[in-house]
């Protein structure tokens, strides 16, 4: 025992002056925390290497090396696998480890010590990281093993845990890498925007507008993709943005493109879209989902509660850096205003820097009331905000109220204002700020108004996106 232990502190623990003299930890020090993705990555490999010790709860790190690792298209690792797969499986027993599992039990699947070696060769690491990099690599290979014991033998009259924990997830991962593959120009641009905030000076997001390349095809994308929802109401559409991966990829871009280059109020309203939404990213993440859709659907039709909770530490918007520092710099010096105001279209005059201002006229409309219902069977879709599951469903107008007001003039996007016309009503959101243009709005939706209680409302565009 004690030879084993002499062995994994030589291995994993060198002293302070030993690693003071090993080239790697110069490689991979951390520089600017702002600078998420390499800043992570870095971190990750200087800890797997023994040159730093971890700082941060074990969730909050296991996150934050999924979400990276999970970025489509980003570099992998088997050094940072081993060292996600040990930390997540950490635990003394394993109802603690069940949903980091759903994350690191990708990598720990994936571990290949022929990889591996390829690695220690192609980033010429020093004898001292070799040798931390092929124990810790045991010691995943060690964990999982254990971890994958533990869920077969894991007796439950409602739910496999094997299945769940580990066959779910992997055939929605894989599934995902079909689909990536499939979709790949759209995630690799996606990538390619997140790449460029993850780049950017932290200092100036949000306070200066910053060029972002690829914005103007990521929106022209969306707007050819959102189109296939032409002639659904409003709701719907919410609930396919919501539910859909590929929509998620580009809203998240767009929120990111529209924020960095000053259209805020676009970018707020856009995030929104996500709120309360499914968190999509990439075969880890959406393993989670498959094995969280499919014990949720259980719970659905027995009094049994599922074992993976929502989110479970691993997978929240706060979680989701991309999304996270997207809402930071829309709302820096924006002042948003609570609810959603309707008015109709008076007249357009073009501004300056991409923006027109609409002003509106004091006319009566009739707005509709719609009633969703959840189609049988039920179906987990997504979280609503009030932290409850929300089904597929299916929705119709209601009836009518009458509305009557008269709206400020608003500076609009000449983007997201692009299928707007006078007599048009606007359902918006609204802002101020303290530099032109100083009283901003962003179209929720624009349809052409019913009359009576006999019209159907015609959706012209949503969120800024016109419909076929």
């Amino acid at each position: 025992m004690v030879r084993v232990t002499l062995f994994l502190m030589l291995s994993l623990g060198l002293t302070a002056r030993a690693w003071a003299a090993n080239p790697d930890c110069d490689r991979f020090k951390v520089g600017d925390t702002g600078k998420y993705l390499e800043a992570s990555f870095n971190h990750t490999m200087s800890v797997a290497l023994g040159c730093e010790k971890n700082q941060s709860s074990q969730n909050a790190e296991v996150s934050k090396i999924a979400y990276v690792l999970d970025l489509p298209g980003a570099e992998q690792s088997q050094i940072v696998s081993s060292h996600l797969v040990v930390r997540c499986l950490d635990q003394k027993y394993v109802d603690d480890a069940t949903e980091a599992y759903l994350f690191c039990g990708y990598d720990a699947r994936r571990l290949d010590e022929k990889k591996l070696e390829a690695e220690i060769t192609a980033r010429k690491l020093s004898p001292e990281s070799a040798a931390n990099a092929r124990a810790l690599f045991k010691k995943a290979k060690e964990r999982d093993a254990w971890m994958v014991g533990e869920l077969t033998k894991h007796k439950d009259p409602n739910y496999d845990y094997k299945k769940l924990f580990i066959d779910i997830p992997e055939a929605g991962a894989v599934a995902w890498e079909k689909f990536y593959a499939d979709h790949k120009d759209v995630y690799d641009l996606g990538s390619s925007i997140e790449r460029q905030l993850a780049a950017t000076d932290l200092a100036h997001r949000g306070y200066e507008p910053i060029d972002v390349k690829g914005c103007d095809e990521m929106h022209k994308t969306f707007k050819s993709y959102l189109a296939t929802q032409s002639g659904k109401l409003a709701p719907e559409i919410t609930q396919f943005i919501q539910s859909d991966p590929l929509a998620f990829e580009m809203v998240s871009s767009i929120v990111t493109c529209d924020g960095l280059r000053g259209f805020k109020i676009d970018a707020v309203g856009e995030y929104d879209l996500l709120h309360g939404g499914r968190i999509y990213r990439g075969a880890r993440t959406a393993g989670y989902w498959a094995a969280l859709a499919a014990a949720l659907d259980i719970q659905g039709t027995t009094p049994y509660t599922a074992p993976i909770r929502k989110g479970g530490g691993f997978i929240t918007p706060d979680e989701h850096e991309l999304l996270h520092l997207a809402k930071q710099i829309a709302n820096t010096n924006l002042n948003v205003e609570d609810k959603p105001k309707s008015a109709k279209v008076s007249a357009i005059k073009k501004l300056s820097d991409g923006w027109v201002e609409l002003s509106f006229k004091l006319e009566k409309w009739m707005e509709p009331d719609f009633e969703c219902v959840d189609i049988k069977p039920l179906h987990f879709n997504h979280w609503g905000q009030n932290g409850q599951p929300v089904w597929d469903w299916k929705c119709n107008v209601k009836g009518y109220h009458e509305e009557s007001h008269q709206e400020t003039p608003h500076a609009f996007s000449e983007l997201a204002a692009a299928a707007i016309k006078p007599g048009m009503l606007v359902k918006m959101m609204t802002a101020s700020q303290s530099k032109a243009p100083t009283s901003q709005a962003f179209p929720l939706e624009v349809s052409l108004a019913p009359k009576t209680k006999k019209d159907k409302p015609k959706l012209i565009s949503f969120s800024g996106i016109p419909l076929k």
